[in-house]
């Protein structure tokens, strides 16, 4: 059961019914005073160790991992099992901690917003801000994300959370599938009339992929020159005699290169 809901008292009345329940649970929900102080200055606990209280129908525990982390239970004591997990930053090192069976099989069998908020913590985008309807805004599409990524797999076409993300990015960046499977060397070849419209492939694959070379020489003209989109833009009109390869759109070399590939507006 979520910890936003949990309590003693709920999880006594569940059991009137025969509903067992296990969940963690968060500060002045029914613990006793143990339980409570666990964890705090009054009661320090090294990582790893635990304090369990049970009143005869919910046991609720105190288990110190990184940080408290509380939780109760009508079906499980406070025993503990020893588990092996990866360190984290550790390059794959495996460590062996003792934890609360009733958490482990918690973090087994949770299902719905436990495993949702679980999910969406890997890779959120969420920042600090004084602005409360930020933080609101980017929450719920995080949900967003999620559900669809869950509908997403339902499908029968499985994808990861992080491939399932940076493919939406690719697509609001209007970058084609097409252009991702092909190889970086291959550029369409400059013809003499540069696109009225930035073509969707500018922001994509920074320097690697976008190459500045002169404008070619015509019958009729040595030595071309064209107006800069981006000076242009700015209010200015200047000539240069470059452009990018891949985009066939005029530049001069430098700090106009450098934001048209860079910067969304420019």
């Amino acid at each position: 059961m979520d910890n936003f809901y949990n309590s003693v008292e709920l999880a006594e009345s569940l059991l009137k019914d025969k509903v067992h329940t296990v969940g963690t649970m968060r500060l002045k929900r029914g613990e006793g005073k143990d339980v409570h102080l666990a964890g705090t200055k009054q009661n320090k606990l090294a990582r790893g160790q635990s304090v369990a209280r049970d009143n005869g129908k919910v046991m609720t525990i105190c288990w110190m991992d990184k940080k408290p982390v509380r939780a109760l239970s009508t079906k499980h004591d406070g025993s503990m099992i020893e588990i092996s997990r990866r360190k984290k930053g550790g390059h794959g090192e495996i460590e062996k901690v003792f934890k609360p069976v009733c958490i482990c099989d918690y973090n087994q069998h949770m299902s719905g917003v436990d495993r949702m908020d679980q999910m969406i913590s890997y890779y959120p985008c969420t920042r600090k801000s004084f602005k409360w309807w930020k933080k609101l805004l980017f929450y719920l599409l995080e949900i967003s994300i999620h559900n669809a990524h869950v509908l997403y797999n339902l499908r029968g076409k499985k994808m990861s959370l992080y491939d399932f993300q940076l493919k939406i990015v690719r697509a609001f960046c209007k970058v084609d599938d097409v252009i991702t499977s092909s190889s970086e060397d291959e550029s369409p070849t400059p013809t003499l009339r540069s696109p009225v419209h930035d073509p969707s492939t500018r922001l994509y694959g920074g320097y690697k992929r976008h190459h500045i070379e002169l404008i070619p020489d015509t019958e009729k003209v040595c030595k071309p020159q064209k107006r800069c989109r981006v000076c242009y833009r700015k209010g200015s009109r200047k000539d240069t005699r470059y452009l990018c390869k891949e985009c066939n759109v005029p530049l001069c070399l430098g700090k106009c290169f450098e934001n048209y590939h860079s910067k969304n507006e420019v």
